[in-house]
């Protein structure tokens, strides 16, 4: 993992089940935990690490789906079979700094 993903688990996160199905970068994604200073979220295309997008999810009662500015800060293969790629970004679309 990247050191700049693994900084994004220094706070309480919560997971997510089922995960909350949403967009990123118009591919369908499934968000898996969120905290304060990020989440993560499954997917089956590749997302290169810096790429920066919105994720968008949708909520009941809200007309437009939330929408977060993220950058990729990591997207290895999860290990449990089919192994969908996971992908951690901060909540304001910041890279946090290393170190």
């Amino acid at each position: 993992m990247q050191p700049a993903a693994r900084s994004l688990r220094t706070v309480e996160r919560f997971l997510l089940a089922p995960p909350l199905p949403a967009n990123f970068l118009s591919s369908p994604v499934a968000v898996c935990d969120i905290s304060a200073r990020g989440a993560r979220f499954t997917h089956d295309n590749q997302f290169e690490t810096a790429k920066k997008g919105v994720l968008k999810l949708p909520m009941s009662r809200r007309p437009s789906p939330l929408a977060l500015a993220a950058v990729v800060v990591g997207s290895p293969a999860d290990p449990a079979p089919p192994g969908p790629l996971v992908s951690a970004f901060p909540p304001d679309g910041t890279p946090p700094a290393s170190g």
